[in-house]
């Protein structure tokens, strides 16, 4: 279900109540559960997250409280009160992290260390505040291109750390990118992130996913079995040395895998060696562009 021209101007006029000469922009994405639109005023850029239906209202209301409770740099900020029922759907305003998509197409080395360093650099901060994100992928990660800072997006899976999962809902999440511990509905802390870091740093070297699903059954297994092709296998990916740190990342054993801390200085060591810078960046709605900086 889109937003016709009908709503989007009934839409408007909600949010002016709270902010004045709102603009309803681009519709940036859209989810199994949201839309979001890009919403701008003269001095600030917004997002709005749209619920598709009233069921999306509990969603919405997690998430605004995990965003008021973590708030770092580099994640969306809640606005005030801003959550409201626009034609029986909730709609969540959040500001508008800067950046693009991270591309899960094939990147230099030196490029996909210096992403994924700067994404764990933002998880540490979340971590530090009590809360785990659960929901690490591509497609919530946002880098600037002119200097490669990463904003996280989507907190709608987040919880505090040593929270029991909740018995009332699915167990929510991206499975591909899922540790197998949070697949299994189990308790999990900050190292499902670093897997689910892990899985993104396999992807940006390789171009693909390090476990292809073909059955969820299937996908348990191999995660739970630690089972995917290291990095050097590939053609094209010569950093034999990301294959200890990825197959530690994603280790089966939560507590076999490295602390946030200890993936930094790895991720450090390999940035110093003067690989490539190659990012490609998936523009929302345009075609790929890229980034190389300049040595």
């Amino acid at each position: 279900m889109g937003l016709h021209p009908p709503e989007i101007a009934a839409l408007r006029a909600d949010l002016r109540r709270f902010l004045p000469g709102v603009l309803i922009g681009e519709v940036l994405g859209s989810g199994a559960s949201a839309h979001m639109v890009a919403v701008d005023t003269a001095h600030s850029r917004w997002v709005a997250k749209i619920g598709k239906s009233a069921a999306s209202l509990d969603a919405l209301l997690h998430e605004q409280l995990a965003l008021r409770a973590i708030r770092v740099p580099s994640i969306p900020l809640a606005v005030g009160t801003m959550l409201f029922m626009h034609d029986r759907r909730p709609v969540l305003v959040m500001t508008r992290c800067p950046g693009h998509v991270v591309s899960t197409m094939h990147v230099g080395a030196r490029a996909a260390s210096l992403l994924t360093s700067n994404l764990l650099t933002v998880l540490r901060s979340v971590h530090r505040r009590g809360w785990v994100h659960h929901d690490v992928k591509p497609g919530n990660v946002l880098f600037e291109t002119h200097d490669g800072r990463v904003s996280l997006i989507d907190f709608g899976e987040a919880s505090p750390v040593g929270e029991p999962r909740r018995t009332d809902r699915m167990v929510g999440g991206t499975p591909e990118y899922m540790s197998p511990e949070q697949l299994g509905g189990e308790p999990t802390g900050p190292e499902a992130d670093v897997y689910a870091a892990g899985a993104l740093l396999y992807e940006l070297l390789c171009g693909r996913r390090p476990f292809v699903r073909h059955s969820m059954r299937d996908l348990f297994i191999a995660k739970s079995t630690g089972t995917f092709d290291l990095v050097s296998s590939h053609e094209g990916v010569p950093v034999s040395a990301m294959d200890e740190l990825t197959r530690r990342m994603m280790s089966a054993d939560p507590s076999a895998r490295p602390s946030v801390a200890e993936c930094l200085e790895s991720l450090d060591e390999f940035q110093a060696r003067g690989m490539d810078w190659t990012i490609t960046a998936k523009h929302q709605g345009d075609a790929s562009s890229t980034w190389k900086r300049a040595d």
